[in-house]
């Protein structure tokens, strides 16, 4: 079982059943946001498309924000436990870059349609914000208030990290996973750099 699954069906003390339907309305909800936005996904689709009925559905979730909420959470919740993991550890950053690979490998057509849809640009700043906060505590000094500048640098440099996943998740770079890691690893290395000549 990997992580998103974990996180997604096993957390909560759900039965096999609750299991089996939240797994057919994340599934429907995946398929249909590679063809549309969030905002035009309704529950009626989802149902059918999940095989359940729509009482079925709200015993789940109100509302197509709510899945989509719930699941952005998730998400985020999985991706700030990588920065977390990372932060204790004393690697280099591409390994900070191969665990985002790894929650991204796990679904990875949720990930090119978050991608692709705009309705996710709440989520995706969510993951700027946690990536700038976590270079301002990785590479800032202790006990000691960041600088405006500091804190504006590790903003440009989470942006531009932010945005080379997406470019590639959207089909827009033609190069393999783990270059991708490589690459934001160095700018991190480099951007860090820029950030401790501003201490």
């Amino acid at each position: 079982m990997n992580k998103i699954e974990n996180a997604l069906y096993y957390t909560k003390n759900y039965d096999r059943r609750q299991i089996k339907t939240k797994k057919a309305i994340i599934s429907a909800f995946i398929t249909l946001l590679q063809e549309k936005n969030i905002s035009k996904i309704t529950i009626t689709e989802l149902a059918h498309l999940a095989e359940i009925d729509r009482k079925t559905f709200y015993l789940h979730y109100s509302s197509v924000e709510e899945l989509y909420n719930d699941l952005g959470s998730m998400l985020v919740g999985l991706i700030k436990e990588v920065f977390i993991d990372y932060s204790k550890s004393e690697k280099a950053p591409y390994y900070l870059f191969a665990g985002i690979n790894d929650i991204v490998n796990e679904k990875i057509d949720l990930f090119k349609s978050i991608a692709r849809n705009n309705d996710f640009s709440d989520f995706m700043m969510n993951i700027k914000d946690i990536l700038s906060n976590e270079l301002i505590t990785l590479y800032g000094r202790p006990n000691t208030p960041a600088s405006e500048r500091f804190k504006l640098t590790a903003e440009f440099v989470a942006s531009g990290t932010v945005a080379m996943y997406l470019r590639w998740l959207r089909g827009e770079a033609d190069i393999s996973m783990d270059e991708l890691a490589m690459l934001a690893a160095e700018m991190i290395t480099n951007g860090a750099a820029g950030l401790v000549d501003m201490i």
